[in-house]
């Protein structure tokens, strides 16, 4: 997984799959956390907590400064990678036909809402396996979704931040990474190419197609 680095340390995971918080300064290893399943997936830092997924489907506050266990929620599917905002951590999880993005209280561990985002709408659903993963800007959640019905189809899901209510749904194609969000547009890579996206209402802005039609890599907005 990709470190992350805050406060001076750094967050990563190891050759065994746990996850070790580093000093940056002078790389003495400050703690150790013994992940179920292992992560496979970049975790969210808050100022006191760090939130990850983990491969048994384990979502997970460790506090920042010891490792320890604050409060631990069990999927028992896929987990995807947390979306932090404010004090609101968000998850999507998946199990057969079935996938959800949650949203919980980042200091207590109490569930705010839970959307079943394979049965909204048109019905987008997951491909086995692989759990939505959120994106927050602002008062919406955007995450990317498999739609079963349309063969290799996928697209974007928004929902409210506040209690998960649906906003839109886009069908863009086969979406192969999360979203990246800035204040008003959200960008997903497809194996078309990459869309902007508008946060508001979900029309396509654009589509810019690459040659031979593969992403490269995860989109990343600076």
């Amino acid at each position: 997984t990709a470190p992350v680095v805050a406060g001076g340390t750094m967050f990563t995971a190891n050759a065994e799959g746990n996850l070790v918080a580093v000093d940056v300064p002078s790389g003495t290893v400050e703690w150790v956390y013994e992940a179920s399943g292992g992560v496979q997936i970049a975790p969210a830092v808050g100022d006191s907590r760090v939130f990850l997924g983990t491969g048994d489907g384990d979502m997970v506050a460790l506090n920042r400064e010891t490792g320890e266990i604050d409060w631990s929620k069990g999927a028992g599917g896929s987990v995807s990678a947390p979306a932090l905002s404010g004090g609101t951590v968000y998850f999507g999880q998946s199990g057969e036909n079935v996938a959800e993005v949650m949203s919980f209280d980042a200091g207590s561990g109490d569930i705010r809402w839970q959307t079943d985002v394979s049965t909204n709408g048109t019905a987008f659903r997951p491909a086995a396996m692989t759990a939505p993963t959120p994106a927050v800007a602002g008062d919406t959640v955007i995450a990317n979704v498999q739609n079963l019905a349309e063969a290799g189809g996928s697209g974007l899901i928004a929902l409210a931040s506040a209690d998960g209510t649906e906003q839109w749904q886009t069908s863009l194609g086969q979406v192969c990474y999360p979203p990246s969000l800035t204040e008003n547009t959200c960008y997903a890579i497809t194996r078309r190419g990459v869309n902007r996206v508008s946060i508001a209402g979900g029309s396509v802005r654009w589509e810019t197609v690459f040659e031979p039609h593969r992403p490269g890599a995860e989109l990343r907005v600076l």
